[in-house]
């Protein structure tokens, strides 16, 4: 029925019920077993010319049901979600990567790094089923993370500040897609892997950020250059830490904004510190790139969390530590990252500290 509706209005209503239904496990359920998945996949109820308002909303609305379903039903979904992106695979790809000229579909962009996101839990389901679709998703990360990483670094007028919220909240879907694909810190610790074990590296070693633009996988220039950009984002919308017990609304909109900006760095460093884990644990690796990889990636690294520090610091008597190239934990600098919200920026530098000095 919905497919061959004109209305696009009817269509909007009927999928907007979809979406509802699909919040709860029974009805979710029940709409699996109806083939729903068949409908999302296949129907042409969008097309390619996605320029039309209405069509758009439809789209969008067929990307939530998605994902919804996905969160709802989990892997039980996770074949038909994977589907669903492979045949739609070349749209999400284009439109993700049209941001390399300007943000005219930032709003699709967004729904389609919000699908990709949720997909990253499900990794083995996505080499089985489309391999192709999850090599294109690297190239297209690596491209896009600078690009959105300079936009949200250049300077923002009013104008543009709905824009900004979307590109942020991308930044952080792209970042936590990155970070589950990423393993555990722990699980490269805790046990001997052998280097059969260990999975294909993530990111290309590689310091520099590449031109705006560049086609490429993620690598650790691009990942420090996002971090840079978000310190940099970071003080600009918190100039002044609040020191009233009461917020102004504005003040809530700059809390708000400020852990999403954290959250995208917390990723990012964790993906750093994960992928140089497992590097230096390739037995295969060349030794000099394992020591120009422990020189970079560490400066890199200390100067970026020194910055952290510095910032969190502001309008503090206590003076800033000298700035050493082999760090310690009982500095200033470490009992500042006591706190508990930056807490995992603490063991960051304790990490950095051990890259440095090994």
């Amino acid at each position: 029925a919905v497919v061959s509706t004109q209305s696009t209005g009817v269509c909007e209503a009927l999928l907007s019920l979809i979406l509802c239904l699909s919040n709860y496990k029974e009805s979710a359920n029940t709409l699996h077993w109806c083939n729903i998945q068949k409908m999302l996949c296949f129907a042409q109820l969008y097309g390619d010319k996605l320029e039309n308002g209405q069509l758009q909303r439809l789209w969008f609305l067929v990307i939530q049901i998605v994902i919804s379903l996905l969160q709802t039903l989990k892997m039980k979904f996770s074949e038909d979600a994977v589907l669903f992106a492979s045949i739609r695979h070349d749209r999400l790809m284009t439109v993700i990567g049209s941001l390399r000229n300007d943000f005219t579909y930032i709003t699709e962009a967004e729904h389609s790094s919000t699908l990709l996101y949720s997909l990253a839990s499900y990794l083995d389901t996505w080499h089985m089923r489309a391999p192709h679709c999850l090599s294109d998703v690297g190239t297209i990360l690596g491209t896009i993370i600078p690009i959105v990483s300079h936009y949200l670094t250049s300077s923002v007028s009013g104008e543009k500040e709905e824009t900004t919220a979307q590109v942020l909240s991308m930044l952080a879907n792209l970042t936590a897609m990155l970070r589950i694909m990423t393993p555990t810190i722990l699980s490269l610790m805790r046990e001997k892997i052998g280097i059969q074990c260990l999975p294909a590296p993530l990111l290309a070693l590689s310091f520099t950020t590449p031109p705006l633009g560049t086609e490429g996988p993620p690598s650790y220039g691009i990942l420090t250059g996002c971090l840079r950009g978000c310190l940099t984002l970071l003080q600009r919308v918190d100039p002044v830490r609040a020191t009233t017990p009461t917020r102004t609304e504005s003040e809530t909109s700059v809390l708000a904004q400020k852990s999403q900006i954290i959250f995208i760095m917390e990723n990012t460093l964790y993906v750093l510190m994960s992928q140089s884990q497992q590097a230096v644990m390739d037995v295969n690796m060349d030794p000099n790139d394992v020591y120009h990889l422990r020189r970079e990636l560490g400066i890199e690294l200390k100067t970026i969390l020194e910055g952290v520090h510095r910032h969190f610091r502001k309008g503090s008597s206590v003076a800033s530590p000298r700035l050493d190239r082999k760090l310690s934990c009982s500095s200033s600098y470490g009992n500042i990252l006591e706190q508990s919200h930056l807490s995992f920026f603490k063991l960051g530098y304790q990490f950095v500290s051990s890259l440095l000095q090994a």
